[in-house]
């Protein structure tokens, strides 16, 4: 620095609010403006409500056109909360009856490459209405979201193995008890192996 000086260089300093980083393979600019929002994200993540949405955002879900009919992607709204995942039309919110698949029963599973004409899908496995083991296939629009929304499914499944119904509590009225282990209602080993047998049925098909 002294040698430029004696020199009479002239310098010039630019600052910026951002800089590259990779996050599993993706490249991106980080923005240190976007940790405010970043801050609030949290912020309603960990909100004292008792019902609380931790991801909120477009998803596309598979419809299976069958024999004569076409796939196809349909675009609904998906809310991940501590119920569960919610879901409803986007066209008609107010008027068609919303859908939920309880948190208790909900087995996730991220597919990796392409999945019937889509990246960033992921599969859930869940209780119905008849309390039968059913699967729905979703899709995000990027890699990011799509992390996101891993993330945070992953998160809600564990939070409820660990805490059952505890997990409606607010976040400020929870005791140390209530964040110990717990045996849910369900027999998760069981749903396990009804997800295993569904794979195997799956893989025959394709097989035939």
């Amino acid at each position: 620095m002294r040698y430029v000086l004696e020199r009479e260089y002239d310098i010039e300093v630019d600052f910026c609010d951002s800089l590259p980083v990779r996050i599993m393979g993706d490249e991106k600019d980080f923005c240190f403006t976007e940790l405010e929002q970043v801050k609030k994200v949290k912020e309603n993540s960990e909100n004292n409500g008792v019902v609380r949405c931790t991801v909120n955002s477009t998803l596309y879900i598979f419809e299976d056109g069958g024999v004569f009919g076409s796939d196809t992607w349909k675009p609904i709204q998906g809310i991940m909360t501590n119920l569960g995942l919610l879901r409803y039309t986007r066209q008609n919110p107010l008027e068609s009856l919303p859908k939920i698949m309880r948190l208790g029963s909900l087995l996730l599973t991220p597919l990796k490459g392409e999945f019937k004409g889509r990246r960033n899908v992921f599969r859930l496995d869940y209780l119905n209405d008849k309390d039968k083991m059913s699967e729905k296939y979703f899709s995000v629009e990027s890699s990011e979201l799509f992390n996101l929304w891993i993330a945070k499914i992953a998160l809600t499944i564990q939070e409820y193995r660990q805490m059952g119904n505890a997990i409606l509590k607010p976040i400020d009225q929870r005791t140390d008890k209530d964040n110990s282990e717990f045996v849910v209602g369900h027999d998760f080993e069981e749903l396990k192996s009804e997800q295993a047998s569904q794979s195997t049925r799956r893989s025959s098909k394709r097989v035939a």
